[in-house]
């Protein structure tokens, strides 16, 4: 177990709703997640999991599956100003920390607005300390976008 001032976390691209795929997941893809999700909590004693690639869907399957097992969820969807939407979740150990969402930061490139990151305060209750957290999934490409 970790020490009050040891916070493990973790970010895994999912790939649960890829922005190409025309099949988003099936239920062997959420099974699997499911797994590796729960091998980060108990063999890797992480405290925190932030997701990207995941729609809201996708996010109940898991939040389903996690919610008795003393892990609780955030869904990071928001939509920005020209109607894209962040594809980002997080899971947490409950007794252990709390989630707080914050503001969602956007970059305008040209006529674009580019999901940047969101923001999150994480309170660890052991230490009662507060912890900024950014998760950001930034696009590989940027899809034609110049500046």
């Amino acid at each position: 177990m970790a020490s009050p001032l040891e916070l493990k976390l973790a970010f895994w691209n999912c790939a649960l709703s890829p922005t190409k795929a025309t099949q988003r997941f099936s239920d062997a893809d959420i099974e699997i997640a499911v797994y590796v999700i729960k091998s980060l909590f108990t063999l890797h004693k992480v405290q925190f999991v932030g997701l990207c690639e995941i729609s809201r869907t996708s996010y109940d399957k898991l939040y389903d599956a996690f919610k008795y097992d003393g892990i609780d969820g955030y869904l990071l969807d928001d939509k920005t100003s020209t109607g894209t939407q962040f594809d980002l979740a997080c899971f947490y150990l409950r007794k252990q920390i709390v989630v707080e969402k914050q503001a969602f930061v956007t970059s305008q490139l040209g006529t674009s607005s580019l999901k940047a990151a969101q923001h999150l305060v994480m309170f660890d209750l052991r230490s009662k300390s507060a912890i900024d957290i950014i998760i950001s999934h930034w696009p590989s490409q940027l899809q034609g976008i110049s500046k």
